[in-house]
Parts: C-alpha cells; sequence; structure tokens
C-alpha cells in the first residue's frame, strides 16, 4: 500500500503527532508499504527527502501560531491531485482533518485520526475552538474511516456521532539496554536524583501545578527536572520560569531528544504528567517502557494508560501532588515497584509493532474488495466489518445482478441501523448544483454589502517607524548601573516581550497623547462615513436606554461603555517584532496621515525617553541608597577600628602589618642559631673524641719553628756524614757535630711535645664553648615559645577584630567606589533603544481597497452560501439512496429505487410516457418489476398496494406506469385509484371518474365502475 500522512510541521519538532508520525511511518517502511509523510519547509530541507525510507515532501506555510498548520494542511490535501498510486490519505487530528473531502473527491481512502479534543486546549481562543468543534462534526461527514488513540475517546466519538470509531492505541519502542548517564550529568543530577516532566509547556499540561507542589515539599532530596519548551510568542514558558524564583534545584532543558531524552527518563526517580488534555500521552508511555515510577492527573485518558498500575491525583490540585510526592521520597521501594509494575503493563499493550499491525489490517479497507464465491458481502457504512449471508438465502436475480436480496438474520439488532448515514461527495456537489442559482444571488448580495461597507468606510493611512532594542546599552565605562550578567537566551525572549509590553503601555499612551494633543482627535475620529452611522447611532441609543432601565446598571456601569482615547491610540497602534532580529515596527493607523507620523516619531522619541528617565531614576535610587550604605559602613568601621586598639594596648600587642609577630621572628632567628649552635658542638665534639691526640701529632708537621729546626738538623747530620769520611767519630770536630744534632733533636722533641699539648687543650676548649652556646640558645628558646603561645591566645581576639575592621573598611571603601561610578553613569546619556527607520507621512491610503473588499464578499458569500446548503442537505431527513432506505426499513428488504425525471412531471399523461419515454426511468421501473417477481417466487403478486407518507412523492405515477408495462407484456391488470382526498390516476389514462370507487363502496352504483384504457388490457376503478 501506499500511505500518505497529513501533515508534521517537521521531523525534528517535539509533539506527540510529529513522533507518532514519524514511528508509525518508518515501521510501515519495514513492513514493505510506501510512505509519504507532508512537513513544513525549512531552510535545511527545501526539496523533498528520505527519512529512515519515508519521503518527506516540504511545502511552503506560513509561520503563525493559528494558520501554520492549517496553510500546510490545504496545499498537502490539494497535493493529492498531482500524485499518483496513493491508497489512503492519513489525517491527524481534529482541524486539519476538515480537508479530508479533497482527496474523496479524486477517489482517495480518507482517514481521520483523533490524538484529543483539540477544542479543549487553552492555548486556543473561543474563535478557534468553535472551529474545531465545527470541523470535528464535519471529519465524520468527510472521512471514510475514523480511529482514535484511547478507549475514552472511541467512546466518547461512538456515542455522539453513532459512527463506528477504531481504536488503535499509541506505542513505544522497547530499549534493550539502559541509557547511561553521561549527557544530563552536565545539569548536576544523578541517578534517582529527580523528579522528571516531559512534554510542551503550555497551560493545558499545567506544569506550573508540579512546580508549585515541588515548592512545597519539606526539604525535597531531589532536584526538580522539566525537559520541554513553549510555542513561539507563547509567555506560558516565560511565567514557568517567573514562578521557579531562580530556584538552583528546578531545571529547565528545553527541547531533548533521542539519547539525551532516554537519559532523563531511565534515571529519573518518579516521572509527573499533570496535564487537564491527553488523547493517549506518548511521553507517559515511554517514561513506563524505561521503568519510571509514573504520577499522573486523574484525566480519562491518563487512567487508561497507567491501567490501575501507577499514581493517580485530582488534576488541577497541586497539594494532592505535593502528597504523592511526598508519599513517593519517603518510600522508594515502593516507588521502584511500581516502575517494574508499569514496564510490564506497557510492553504488554503499548508496543510500535502490535500498532503497526493494527493500522496494517485497518488500512486493508481502502484496498478493492472482493467477493468469494458462495457469499454474499452486504457492506454497513455503520460497521467497520461487512456482515456475511450464506448464499442460498438469495434469491437468483439474473436480469438484475446489482439488487441483492437476502432473508434477514435471527435475532439481529436492527436499532443500531438508525444511526445517520454517510452522505457521499458526489450528492453534495449534485446539491451545490441545484441551488446554484441562491449561492450565486447570496455571493452577490454579500459582494455588494462588501463594497458598499468599503465605498462607505474612511481612509485611513499608516506610519511606520523601526527600531532596535539591544539587550545592553553600549558601556562608554567599564561599569554601569546595572551590573547583572548578560541575559541568557531565555532572558533574551523575557527582555523582549518586556518591551513589547512598555511600547503598548498606557502610561505610554496617555504621555504621547498629551504631547501632542489629539484626545479629542482620538475620541472624535469614526472609521464609516455619516450614513453608516445614521443607522447605528439610533441602535446605539435604544441599547443605552434598555441598559439604563436594568436594575443592575449604575453610573459606573453606564460610564464604562464609554471608550477612552487611550484605548483608542492602542487600537491603532500595532507592535510587529522583525523575526529573527532585534528590531521591531510600530505602526500607527489613523485618519490623518499627519497624525499618523507625528505619533510614530512622538512615540519612539517618549520611549528612548523613558529608558533615559528609567535609568536616571535607577541611578538615583542607587544612589541614595549607596549613601545610606555608605554611612552604615562608615559607623561600623569606626566602632571596629575603636575596639581593635583597644585590645591591642590591653594586651600590649603590636601590629607590625606583616604575616608573623615578633616574638615568631625572634624564634623563628633563635631557632636557627640554636641548630647552627648545636651542629657546631657536634663537630668539635666529634672531633675532640676522635682525633683529639692525632691531631697534635699532624699540627707537629705543620708548625714553621718544628720545620726549621729539621732543616738546620738535616744539614748537620749532612755534614756529619760527609766529614765522616775523613774523621774518626772521636775528632772533636765530629763530637762538635754530634752534639749539635742531639742538641737539635731535643729541641724538636720538646717543641713537639708542646705542641701536642696545646693543640688538645684548644679542641677541648672549643668544644665546650659550643656546648655552653647550644645550651644557652636553648633557654632562650624556651622562653620565647612560652611568650608566643600566650601571644596567639592572645591574638586571636585581635585577629578577629583585625578582620571585621579590614571587612568593614573594603565594604566602605567598595561603596565610595561604586557611588562615584553611578555618580559618572548618571549623566552618560547612552540607551539601548536606536532609531532605524525614521517616520514618515505615508504616501498613500491602506484602504479601503476596493479589489480587496470584492475578492473578501465573493469568497465568503461563496464559502457562507455553500456551507449553509450542505449544512441544510446534511441536517434535514432526506432520503437520498437506496442504502439510507435499508438503513431506515431495518428488516424490510428494499428492493429498488426510482430516479427522479423531470420528463414525469405533475399530470402528465401516460401516453406521453409512451410516446417519449424516459429510458433511465424505465430501465428503473422494469427493474422493480422484476425485483417483485424474485421475491415472489418467480411470480408477479397478485396484489399489490403502492402508496406514500406525503402527497406528491410519484406513487400515481408509478402505478400507472407499473399497470401499463404488465398490461403491455399480456397480463390482464386491475388499477384502482384508492385515494379519496386527490386522485389523479385518471387524469394520467385521461379517463372520467364521474361514477368510481367512492359509488361502488357505498352502494350507490347504478353502473359497473370498470373502465377499459384504450389499446391495452388494463382496467381501472377511480
Amino acid at each position: 500500500m501506499k500511505i500518505a500522512f497529513i501533515a508534521i510541521k517537521g521531523i525534528d519538532r517535539i509533539g506527540g503527532v510529529e513522533t507518532y508520525t514519524l514511528e508509525l511511518g518508518r515501521r510501515l517502511v519495514d513492513a514493505g508499504h510506501q510512505v509519504i509523510v507532508y512537513t513544513a519547509i525549512t531552510p535545511e530541507h527545501p526539496t523533498p527527502f528520505y527519512h529512515q525510507g519515508m519521503r518527506i515532501i516540504p511545502l511552503p506555510t506560513l509561520r503563525h501560531k493559528y494558520f501554520e498548520k492549517m496553510v500546510l494542511v490545504i496545499l498537502a490535501s490539494l497535493h493529492q491531485f498531482s500524485v499518483k498510486g496513493i491508497d489512503v490519505v492519513h489525517y491527524h487530528a481534529v482541524g486539519p482533518s476538515v480537508f479530508a473531502f479533497l482527496p474523496r473527491l479524486i477517489g482517495r481512502y480518507s482517514v481521520f485520526q483523533s490524538h484529543g479534543h483539540e477544542w479543549e486546549r487553552n492555548s486556543w481562543n473561543g474563535v478557534a475552538r468553535v472551529f474545531f468543534q465545527v470541523s470535528e462534526r464535519l471529519t465524520f461527514w468527510f472521512a471514510n474511516d475514523v480511529t482514535a488513540v484511547s478507549r475514552t475517546l472511541q467512546h466518547y466519538y461512538q456515542h455522539k456521532y453513532q459512527q463506528t470509531v477504531t481504536y488503535i492505541p499509541t506505542g513505544i519502542t522497547p530499549r534493550l539496554h539502559p541509557a547511561a548517564l553521561r549527557k544530563i550529568a552536565d545539569y548536576g543530577v544523578t541517578a534517582r536524583g529527580y523528579i522528571l516532566y516531559v512534554g510542551r509547556l503550555s497551560l493545558e499540561k499545567r506544569v506550573h501545578d508540579l512546580i508549585q507542589a515541588y515548592q512545597q515539599l519539606v526539604e525535597p532530596r531531589v532536584k526538580l527536572v522539566i525537559v520541554g519548551s513553549a510555542r513561539a510568542q507563547d509567555p506560558y514558558g516565560d511565567e514557568l520560569h517567573a514562578l521557579a524564583n531562580a530556584n538552583p534545584n528546578i531545571v529547565f532543558t528545553g527541547a531533548v531528544y533521542g539519547e539525551e531524552l532516554a537519559e532523563w527518563y531511565n534515571h529519573a526517580f518518579v516521572y509527573v504528567l499533570p496535564s487537564q488534555m491527553e488523547g493517549l500521552p506518548i511521553t507517559l508511555l515511554e517514561a513506563m517502557s524505561l521503568g519510571c515510577c509514573c504520577i499522573a492527573s486523574d484525566i480519562d485518558a491518563n487512567t487508561e494508560a497507567l491501567g490501575g498500575k501507577g499514581i493517580l491525583f485530582p488534576t488541577g490540585q497541586p497539594t494532592a501532588l505535593r502528597d504523592c510526592l511526598q508519599a513517593a521520597l519517603d518510600d522508594p521501594a515502593r516507588v521502584q515497584s511500581i516502575g517494574a509494575t508499569l514496564y510490564q503493563h506497557v510492553l504488554t499493550h503499548y508496543t510500535w509493532t502490535l500498532v503497526t499491525d493494527q493500522f496494517i489490517q485497518f488500512y486493508q479497507k481502502a484496498l478493492p474488495a472482493t467477493v468469494n464465491k458462495g457469499t454474499v458481502t452486504l457492506m454497513k457504512s455503520n460497521h467497520a466489518s461487512p456482515m456475511h449471508y450464506p448464499a442460498k438465502t438469495v434469491q437468483a436475480s439474473p436480469n438484475a445482478p446489482h439488487i441483492l436480496l437476502a432473508e434477514p438474520v435471527a435475532g439481529r439488532d436492527y436499532s443500531a441501523y438508525a444511526s445517520p448515514p454517510k452522505i457521499p461527495l458526489s450528492h453534495y456537489w449534485s446539491t451545490l448544483r441545484q441551488n446554484f442559482g441562491a449561492i450565486v444571488l447570496a455571493t452577490a448580495l454579500m459582494t455588494a454589502l462588501l463594497l458598499a461597507l468599503a465605498v462607505l468606510t474612511n481612509p485611513t493611512y499608516t506610519a511606520k517607524s523601526s527600531v532596535k532594542i539591544e539587550t545592553t546599552a553600549p558601556k562608554l565605562l567599564d561599569y554601569d548601573v546595572d551590573t547583572a550578567r548578560p541575559p541568557s537566551y531565555i532572558d533574551e525572549n523575557i527582555f523582549y516581550n518586556t518591551q513589547y509590553k512598555m511600547l503598548r503601555s498606557r502610561d505610554l499612551a496617555t504621555e504621547v497623547i498629551d504631547t501632542l494633543g489629539i484626545r479629542n482627535a482620538l475620541l472624535q475620529e469614526r472609521a464609516f462615513k455619516a450614513p453608516v452611522y445614521w443607522l447605528i447611532d439610533p441602535v446605539k441609543d435604544l441599547l443605552a436606554e434598555v441598559r439604563a432601565l436594568l436594575p443592575s446598571s449604575d453610573t459606573a456601569l453606564r460610564g464604562a461603555s464609554s471608550v477612552s482615547a487611550e484605548e483608542v491610540f492602542l487600537q491603532h497602534l500595532t507592535i510587529s517584532p522583525v523575526r529573527n532580529s532585534r528590531i521591531i515596527d510600530i505602526h500607527f493607523t489613523a485618519a490623518d496621515p499627519v497624525m499618523a507620523r507625528d505619533v510614530v516619531q512622538s512615540m519612539t522619541a517618549v520611549f528612548v525617553q523613558l529608558q533615559h528617565r528609567g535609568r536616571q531614576a535607577a541611578a538615583e535610587q542607587a544612589k541614595q541608597f549607596l549613601d545610606q550604605q555608605i554611612d552604615e559602613a562608615r559607623g561600623k568601621l569606626q566602632i571596629s577600628e575603636t575596639a581593635l586598639i583597644r585590645y591591642a594596648r590591653d594586651k600590649n600587642i603590636v601590629d607590625t602589618d606583616s604575616d608573623k609577630s615578633l616574638i615568631a621572628k625572634n624564634l623563628e632567628e633563635l631557632s636557627q642559631a640554636f641548630m647552627m649552635a648545636k651542629e657546631k658542638r657536634i663537630q668539635t665534639q666529634s672531633l675532640y673524641d676522635s682525633k683529639g691526640k692525632l691531631s697534635g701529632g699532624l699540627n707537629v708537621d705543620d708548625s714553621p719553628l718544628i720545620q726549621e729546626h729539621k732543616k738546620e738538623l738535616g744539614k748537620l747530620e749532612s755534614t756529619y756524614l760527609a766529614n765522616l769520611e775523613l774523621f774518626k767519630p772521636n775528632y772533636p770536630s765530629m763530637l762538635s757535630l754530634q752534639e749539635q744534632i742531639d742538641s737539635r733533636k731535643r729541641l724538636i722533641a720538646a717543641e713537639s711535645e708542646h705542641i701536642r699539648a696545646s693543640t688538645t687543650t684548644n679542641m677541648r676548649a672549643s668544644y665546650e664553648a659550643a656546648l655552653a652556646e647550644e645550651g644557652k640558645l636553648g633557654k632562650e628558646i624556651k622562653l620565647l615559645e612560652k611568650q608566643l603561645l600566650q601571644f596567639r591566645d592572645d591574638s586571636i581576639g585581635y585577629a578577629n577584630l583585625k578582620r571585621d575592621v579590614e571587612t568593614s573598611r573594603s565594604l566602605y571603601d567598595g561603596l565610595l567606589q561604586r557611588l562615584k561610578e553611578v555618580s559618572v553613569v548618571e549623566t552618560a546619556q547612552t540607551g539601548s533603544i536606536s532609531v532605524v527607520d525614521k517616520a514618515i507621512i505615508p504616501p498613500r491610503k491602506d484602504g479601503p481597497n476596493y479589489a480587496k473588499y470584492g475578492l473578501l464578499g465573493l469568497l465568503s458569500g461563496l464559502f457562507l452560501s455553500s456551507l449553509w446548503v450542505l449544512l441544510r442537505e446534511s441536517l434535514q431527513p432526506k432520503v437520498r439512496l437506496t442504502a439510507d432506505l435499508q438503513e431506515i426499513g431495518g428488516k424490510y428488504q428494499v428492493l429498488h429505487s426510482l430516479p427522479f425525471s423531470k420528463t414525469l412531471g405533475r399530470g402528465t399523461p401516460a401516453e406521453l410516457l409512451r410516446q417519449n419515454p424516459d429510458p433511465v426511468w424505465v430501465d428503473a421501473l422494469r427493474y422493480l418489476k422484476t425485483s417483485l417477481v424474485l421475491v415472489n417466487n418467480g411470480k408477479f403478486p397478485q396484489i399489490l398496494h403502492i402508496t406514500s407518507p406525503l402527497p406528491g412523492e410519484g406513487k400515481s405515477t408509478t402505478a400507472v406506469n407499473l399497470a401499463l408495462m404488465l398490461a403491455n407484456t399480456g397480463n390482464k391488470v386491475l388499477l384502482i385509484d384508492a385515494d379519496l382526498r386527490k386522485p389523479t390516476i385518471h387524469k394520467h389514462l385521461e379517463l372520467d371518474n364521474t361514477h368510481g370507487l367512492t359509488h361502488y363502496l357505498t352502494g350507490a352504483a347504478n353502473e359497473s365502475p370498470l373502465a377499459r384504457v384504450k389499446g391495452s388490457r388494463l382496467l381501472f376503478v377511480g
């Protein structure tokens, strides 16, 4: 099969219809079917493309809340005329489905699927709700078949429209593996550490109830995460942010898709859906499929989805929702148990595999029906499946193969056939053609009326100016009155919505009006010329008199009916933000082009001045506040300094403005000296203990005197050895040399001993001196340690007082600096508003545009008159088709229907029928004759009564022509005209009825009342 889905706003747009279409479509593709999806055109996808096997056809539309979907649906429906081979055209939701008749004009099978009551949404105004209610009723006439996503909707539609509605729910895709906690960790959440809501941020979702309930929790241990975004230009999202009041535990993520959305579901503590209107919520089913414990409002759709296994609370009661959340937080084990139960429930009843199989069976109705041998299939418009009768109960009818007759089935309830039948579109077209004159007349009158209104409308002129508004004004300095951080995206949305409201504020309008002095001009301005008010003013006066007679009327009520100049001003003012820019267009419409120009110029000037005055007022308030804070800070600083000085004096604390005190510094220096002394003592002691005696010998060798003696000794020994070769040792000179040598050796020995003794003495003296110095320094350190501990005890209070002084001084200096900055900024003439296009006198008038009024009159007249004709045709209880007769007749069989013939007008003689017969009508009469033979076991009934509930419905014409047809085939026929009120058969047969049935019945007949028709075997009694 080839299925076309009409239509979704985009494959990347969040919404239940979009999700449903894409999930179902790709599974139909997997099942071997062709799927076409119509979407709104985007810059990323300007031409048709394929997505998951589905052919996506983008179409242009209007980016407007009320017209975006409708224009898209109209174009998609008209596109069916250029696409071949489509078996099913599937419309989603009430509203778009009203155009289901367009594909039916070319024989397409149109299916309407309801996702909920659109007219219950708070986002629609009154006109839109009426449109949805009307389109819902029209859809059940236009669509071939209807399906609903919940049993609640199914029962509602079946009870209201008495028509079969097929229940096919929403599906989910079971996830094989849980989603890991990755992307959502950036929001500062933990597994099972938050309450979750997923869905569009709209008023009927009642997310504000969830925020209020969360704020009422006692010390909540979890965060609140709201996943979703609001529609464009819907202030509900901003209201939710304001209600959250920057609570860090309330997280707004915006629209989220794919794996990140699965993470939010998978790790939520509970999922909450507080909405007041749903079809069958996909988000609730998705949460159940990922094991979430679900808390939902007790509307029928949520009750059906949960199947009695979740937690329900009364809709619109935040207190009851708070109690449910608190109970869940207090019993985590029960929460996990409910999540597991809901998981099994959703896998059993709601999967896309089951939904796809049901839709494939549902779409099979669009395929050509096949009649099996031995079975006659009789389709009823208000039954989803054909009824089967045994072939033996059907009379053979070779001459009239399209007439199928069967005996009624025993025990069958025929009351169901009383439901209103569907009217084929061809009959609507025929009805429009029959009322063509009335439609043309009504269209002409409507066109003339609107053209007359255009002639009587005063011309108007619109002046325009464009201003650019930045979120922050250009900074001449590094500081400003406002020190807040630059706004984020959502803050920009709030900012610009605030600017739009300020531009339409009553105070601004009053200032502009008073500046220009146009109050009287606004009150005296009239939209139409005087002749219109000749009719309107008397009616207004009459209504005023009636209102004055009412008991509740008083002075305040009567005064409230008058319109102020500000209201007139705001009615003529239009604020149009330019999409995807920071520019706002300001339009003002007036009868005087100069006044229109002056108003726009004055308005931009006043708006800029209001900004400057606002900055100046803010700066003045800031200065007053800063002056007050400076006085308080100065007093606190003086008190803190006085207390600090008094404490320092009492505790003998000298502050050197350094990180360390004098005692600590002295202790540190003494500690270093002590370590050096200790090191010196250890060195001298070690040297004395290990090298005390050896050091003396080492010092002997280094003594200059010893070295001199050894040098002289060496010379004497050399001389002695040299003389020993010449003289004997006893020689006097030799003895003298020997004496000198011995004398030197004694001197060296004595000096060496002296050096050894003095070296040991010196080393011991050094050791004892180092030991004494070490002991002295140790005593000093212990004394300083005691003093430092006492100082630290005293400095705790001093440090606190000093900290107070520093804090007070820092605050005081900061306030002084900020006061100087505000004083400088107050005089700076910088603003965030600049004029892009200055207003000029409008070069041409806006209207009235006669062509526009004429076209509007033509289209509205054509539409309203056609709608009236169709509604009248639909609401009147007429019998149009044989099927209608069968529906009304119930167990009585409808043999055949005779078409209306213009040839057989009232009073047409039978002779004219024989001379100039209507072939269509004659053939139908033959079929009727054959049918009567078939139902009477192959014989024509001996007695046949022909009657009608109302006069002029053709019973006489039928009786005459049927009698003539029987007589012409050789049968003897007696035709009795028993219409005693106004008999007409004698006129058809051109016979005299002076004597007839009445005389025969009353016994006053003197002769036979029978009359023979010439040229036939027909006798007549009238």
